[in-house]
């Protein structure tokens, strides 16, 4: 018995020696469990491409796939679900104009009926298109490629003074290049050594352009990304609407005009001597 009682006293005596450490390690602050409130973001389904579609390939049933957008991102062009449910049919057998990348939303206006108007429905209204015969040369080594912007020169040998003299000079500036041969997508950005540039042209430039080609050599002066988007700041055309004025010479230096000093009374006046 007298075992127990001291195997019960020991028991109770490290029990209300952990119940005293517990106690004096509790700091008395609660801890508050805050959960944010979810906010739902309004979602609606528009029409997006399901794989890469490259300009001029035909859209299947399986090229285009609803998806959810949320309803603040979703634009005006946005083919929506809940507006056009049947878009994927009706597109079906379309031409694609410009491409689009797998997950980018589909706009009517990148859709064409037929592949006999697809390049003409690249063409904004007013604008026509016009093919010149290019070398590499003229074509800054290859690398003009369909979307570039380039400037027109003529190149072109007039005679002045009895002597025959090459200049250059720019007749169309920011000219967008809609095709090199039969190549109207640049997604492929090796050099294109190409033998035809057809060109987006306004349709003044096109009497310009066209009779600059029959009195001299044309070439393609590649632009810079970055200047394009000056084609607002500068003229369509440098040449008039008739054919190109003549090819400047090189000025000639003037010769100084010799003066001398008259004195009458007390005016003094400088008179030219011719």
């Amino acid at each position: 018995m007298m075992r127990l009682a001291i195997l019960a006293l020991s028991l109770g005596s490290g029990s209300l020696a952990t119940a005293l450490m517990l106690d004096s390690e509790d700091t008395g602050r609660a801890v508050a469990s805050v959960t944010e409130p979810v906010v739902a973001v309004p979602m609606r389904e528009v029409l997006v491409a399901e794989t890469d579609l490259a300009h001029g390939d035909i859209v299947t049933s399986g090229s285009l796939r609803w998806q959810s957008w949320p309803e603040s991102a979703v634009g005006g062009a946005f083919l929506v679900r809940e507006e056009q449910p049947e878009a994927p049919t009706d597109l079906t057998g379309r031409f694609v104009r410009g491409g689009f990348s797998a997950g980018e939303p589909i706009r009517m206006e990148r859709m064409v009926e037929t592949d006999a108007r697809l390049l003409s429905s690249t063409l904004p209204e007013g604008r026509r298109a016009v093919a010149l015969r290019v070398s590499a040369e003229s074509t800054a080594g290859g690398f003009v490629l369909p979307n570039d912007r380039v400037d027109v020169l003529l190149t072109a040998t007039e005679n002045a003074d009895g002597e025959s003299r090459a200049a250059s000079r720019v007749i169309a500036r920011n000219v967008r290049v809609l095709a090199i041969d039969q190549l109207a997508d640049s997604a492929d950005t090796d050099a294109v050594i190409g033998s035809t540039a057809t060109l987006e042209l306004a349709e003044r430039q096109v009497e310009v352009v066209l009779s600059a080609a029959a009195s001299g050599m044309l070439s393609l002066a590649l632009r810079s990304a970055a200047d394009h988007h000056l084609i607002e700041a500068e003229p369509e055309a440098i040449a008039t609407r008739d054919r190109p004025a003549p090819l400047a010479s090189a000025p000639q230096p003037e010769e100084p005009t010799r003066t001398v000093r008259v004195r009458r009374g007390t005016e003094v006046e400088i008179v030219a001597i011719q």
